[in-house]
């Protein structure tokens, strides 16, 4: 009987450090988890406060933020601009369609 006693301890001990290991394994992720959350929520606070700082002070850039206020003020037009040609596209589709609607009525 002591060697099946030996080889139920041996099965005990291994079973315990297998569990301390999956534990260890499972408390690192969900610790870096939760750093990464907390990375993500402060890269969104980081931009928040660029945002807030840009739109406050855009019409006189603080000194050393010329060229940056320069590059988000240009990327800004660029975007109107586009949307801009988005519209314009979009009305001559609706253009064209209605046109082709009432030439096949025509038919």
């Amino acid at each position: 009987m002591g060697l099946f006693d030996d080889i139920k301890k041996n099965f005990n001990q291994a079973g315990q450090e297998l569990s301390n290991s999956l534990n260890k394994g499972t408390e690192h992720v969900q610790i870096t988890l939760n750093n990464n959350e907390l990375k993500s929520s402060l890269e969104d606070k980081y931009k928040e406060i660029g945002k807030k700082f840009f739109e406050e002070k855009k019409e006189n850039a603080p000194e050393g933020f010329e060229e940056l206020f320069k590059e988000v003020d240009e990327k800004l037009k660029k975007i109107e601009e586009n949307n801009k040609k988005l519209e314009e596209l979009k009305n001559k589709d609706n253009k064209e369609n209605k046109e082709d609607t009432n030439s096949e009525k025509d038919d």
